[in-house]
């Protein structure tokens, strides 16, 4: 591995992100053929790297949506709300910031 310097670290970074990115993408496509549309909270935890606790806990702050049975004490986790969870946590590239700034530099 080559050393990087201070003026190589926004490139490494931008291909850091497209890396991500590109795994985030794969994740959910592979989630979603695994033909299991609700988890548990243990399988949700594990899918999301959370404990299960952790992830109650969330359910409890209104952070992540859950559903349960009517009359049941357990919680179920669909696939696509936690996917939908994790992608709102990305942030954006460089070039995607560059190109927001001037959209509203454009706008005004």
């Amino acid at each position: 591995m080559e050393k990087l310097t201070f003026n190589d670290i926004p490139e490494a970074l931008a291909m850091i992100l497209e890396k991500l990115d590109t795994l985030e993408r794969a994740i959910s496509t592979m989630a979603l053929d695994s033909g299991k549309e609700y988890l548990s909270t243990t399988e949700a935890a594990e899918f999301i790297d959370k404990t299960p606790n952790a992830l109650r806990l969330m359910v409890f702050n209104g952070q992540i949506a859950s559903h349960k049975r009517e009359n049941g004490k357990k919680l179920y986790f669909r696939k696509q709300d936690l996917i939908e969870w994790m992608a709102s946590g990305k942030r954006m590239s460089e070039k995607e910031r560059e190109e927001y700034a001037k959209m509203i530099v454009e706008q005004n």
